[in-house]
């Protein structure tokens, strides 16, 4: 639904929060019509970000406008993209998968929610390493290594003592399998000399002026 004024008082007070998430959090609060916070939080990640879309649709129109500097020309211009011109990707497999790790290792992974996106992002102070970790402590449910199963709920330490190309190819399978918008390969031509330019806006560009 479109947003309204008291939408507005409560995405300002958001704005001042020391919570990172809870501008994003109060916004789909505040869109969405037939869905509580609980269930707004236990929603895929990509879900969340389909329906900020949608919110911003309904709110402003389809139509995205943006600032844009050309590399190419060094000129800064006024370009439109839309809503609609944003691929949405399907969930194209199951959320629960596995993946395969160095050494004959396995792990089980489940696809990330809402509530796991407050707890790496939520908090200002953790490096990109630290919510790496908070992430894959919360996703990975057990890691299998020389046939020995554990539970990583049981012990977290186990995604602090995984290798580092462990971790990635896990945070990998994690970006590429989770469906909703994908903003990587956007770009808009410039006119004026016809290069390409990648197209690149946060929650200040969709929702001027909140």
């Amino acid at each position: 639904r479109e947003l309204t004024g008291e939408s507005e008082e409560r995405l300002a007070k958001a704005r001042t929060s020391s919570d990172p998430t809870r501008f994003f959090n109060v916004l789909l609060e505040e869109g969405v019509v037939d869905l509580d916070s609980a269930t707004i939080n236990r929603l895929l990640v990509g879900d969340r970000d389909a329906i900020m879309l949608g919110i911003r649709k309904a709110t402003y129109g389809n139509e995205i406008e943006l600032r844009v500097y050309c590399e190419d020309c060094a000129e800064v211009f006024e370009a439109e993209i839309g809503v609609d011109e944003i691929p949405v990707r399907a969930l194209e497999s199951d959320r629960t998968f596995e993946v395969k790790l160095r050494k004959g290792g396995r792990a089980q992974v489940r696809l990330a929610v809402g509530s796991d996106q407050n707890a790496y992002m939520g908090d200002p102070s953790l490096s990109p390493a630290e919510k790496n970790t908070v992430l894959l402590e919360r996703c990975v449910e057990w890691v299998e290594i020389n046939g020995d199963k554990n539970s990583v709920a049981g012990f977290p330490s186990l995604v602090r003592d995984m290798g580092v190309l462990d971790r990635r190819a896990i945070l990998k399978e994690l970006d590429d399998r989770q469906p909703g918008p994908r903003y990587d390969g956007l770009e808009i031509e410039h006119d004026e000399c016809g290069a390409k330019i990648p197209v690149q806006f946060g929650l200040d560009a969709l929702f001027p002026g909140l």
